[in-house]
């Protein structure tokens, strides 16, 4: 779906703000999440490679190094 977006003329960078941002504006909730914001809740991914320059890297999970939900790392070394 993000690739498919980016082939009709999105950014990557605009893609990730329409799935985040712009998605919790739509349901009301961005007092809560959508940004890394103190206070705010946040699931987080890190990744090989810049999903900016290529969203691809976001389609496979060999590419997914780490996963952080609630502010704990579930899966994978957080480089802290």
């Amino acid at each position: 779906m993000l690739v498919l977006l980016t082939q009709y003329g999105l950014s990557p960078a605009a893609v990730l703000m329409a799935t985040t941002r712009v998605a919790t504006e739509a349901i009301g909730m961005q007092d809560c999440t959508g940004t890394l914001t103190p206070g705010q809740w946040a699931d987080l991914i890190l990744v090989q490679g810049n999903p900016l320059d290529d969203i691809r890297v976001l389609q496979h999970a060999e590419h997914i190094t780490c996963v952080i939900r609630a502010g704990q790392v579930v899966e994978g070394t957080a480089l802290l």
